[in-house]
């Protein structure tokens, strides 16, 4: 249905912008088979530098964060890491500077590298050589000393391993918290339980498990939680608010929620997306509603999708991000700009590029811009008006959608200056209005009593 509408002044007041990226700045495209990334202060200048892990030339390596949305040359910590798979960051013996850990599938070795300040690194120290086909780091404090211990997973193995920080950067030796899981991709660690301890989860080919802590570095045995017919990645975020950590599954052709219902139960999972998936999942508050959405990077497809949290505990549909990617593996958000809301940092293999995607929502309004159109009642039970002072129109299409973004029946009736949207026939719930002018698509949260 075609009405008109003050779409400059709607614009302004009255919708959320989502997707609002950049294309791809192109911040490397000499990380030849760039497979991972990880953004972190390593020089502890209050800004987020990016590292790279590369496997097709066994590196290493970080570029500086310089402000204002630019970034330094790379940096070589080390060009020896064979098949250098992924790369993770945190201070591992107790000095404030960020220590990187990094896996490699051609030498099977787990190694860290000690951040000596003013951006230098020390050689690499490695932890084990007889990791099968190592292919994730995770780091996180396992055992609630305080200190951060080393996961890992070796795929030709079938195993979930740990390395429990000693302090001053010593490590114990490799723990073998399972090797049952079939072909384990990737690691990760989050108190699922809420007893206050970091539980592993883990991603095999077609599950989704986890372990439970049971204090001092031991654990449970394998919980499947999810099934997924290649399943590749997964990423941990409280979805719904509720306090506790639920998880994105993600396989090669489908995307999957797994909610967390608390004491260390969890719900079947439920498709997010079930005809599109991916390489990488990962969380984070892109629109800056307090609400965890996610990105996921298709390397099959050569795209970036981003998932924004309809806040009731499910997901609007999909956007694709702008960006040229050939075979896209990693993904990340963070505020990179140090702006207030969340970019994305990506690794593409084929085109050895690691780039970024600014984030440009608009979070200011002038008040002068607000004063022109109000809606009214929100929540309603029977009709919802828009309304505009100004007399200046453009021609809008106007729909209603419920919160899994499927078009609902709800009668919509202009005059010259204002909208009446019918409710009445609606169950009660949060729908969204969505305008699109121009090319431009812009939603609106409408609650129904």
């Amino acid at each position: 249905m075609k009405v008109l509408l003050l779409v400059t002044c709607i614009l302004c007041q009255l919708t959320i912008v989502f997707g609002q990226f950049s294309g791809a700045k192109i911040i490397s495209s000499n990380s030849q088979g760039a497979s991972s990334v990880f953004a972190i202060d390593l020089d502890l200048d209050a800004d987020l530098d990016i590292l790279s892990a590369s496997e097709l030339d066994s590196t290493i390596a970080w570029h500086e964060n310089l402000g204002s949305g630019l970034f330094g040359a790379r940096e070589v910590i080390s060009n020896n890491v064979l098949g250098a798979m992924c790369v993770h960051a945190a201070d591992l013996d107790g000095d404030l500077y960020p220590d990187v850990v990094a896996v490699a599938h051609e030498s099977n070795t787990i190694s860290w590298f000690k951040n000596l300040g003013n951006g230098s690194f020390g050689a690499e120290q490695v932890l084990s050589n007889n990791a099968d086909g190592a292919e994730s780091v995770f780091l996180a404090d396992t055992d609630g000393d305080a200190d951060i211990d080393i996961l890992t997973t070796a795929r030709w193995d079938d195993e979930i391993s740990l390395f429990e920080n000693l302090g001053s950067g010593t490590f114990g030796p490799m723990q073998t918290i399972s090797s049952s899981v079939s072909s384990p991709r990737q690691v990760l660690a989050a108190d699922l339980d809420s007893d206050g301890m970091n539980d592993i989860i883990g991603v095999s080919d077609n599950y989704v498990v986890w372990f439970e802590n049971q204090g001092s570095n031991s654990f449970g045995p394998s919980q499947q939680l999810h099934y997924l017919f290649y399943m590749i990645s997964a990423c941990i975020a409280d979805i719904d608010n509720d306090g506790d950590q639920d998880i994105i599954a993600l396989s090669l052709y489908e995307t999957a929620l797994i909610e967390n219902l608390g004491n260390g139960l969890f719900a079947a999972g439920v498709p997010i997306n079930s005809s599109l998936g991916g390489h990488y999942v990962a969380a984070e508050d892109f629109d800056g509603d307090g609400y965890k959405d996610f990105i996921v990077a298709d390397g099959g497809l050569n795209a970036i999708y981003l998932y924004i949290n309809n806040t009731i505990g499910g997901f609007m549909p999909h956007q694709t991000i702008s960006g040229v990617y050939d075979y896209i593996k990693s993904a990340y958000g963070s505020d990179l700009d140090g702006d207030g809301d969340a970019d994305i940092l990506s690794a593409s293999y084929d085109d050895n590029q690691v780039a970024w995607n600014e984030n440009l929502e608009i979070t200011d309004v002038q008040q002068n811009e607000l004063s022109d159109v109000k809606i009214y009642p929100n929540p309603a039970r029977d009709f919802i008006y828009i309304e505009a002072k100004d007399t200046r129109h453009n021609s809008s299409t106007l729909k209603v959608m419920d919160a899994l973004g499927r078009l609902v029946d709800a009668d919509i009736s202009t005059n010259e200056n204002s909208v009446r949207v019918n409710v009445s026939s609606l169950n009660s719930g949060i729908y969204y209005l969505s305008i699109f002018t121009n090319g431009i698509s812009t939603t609106s949260k409408l609650i129904v009593e």
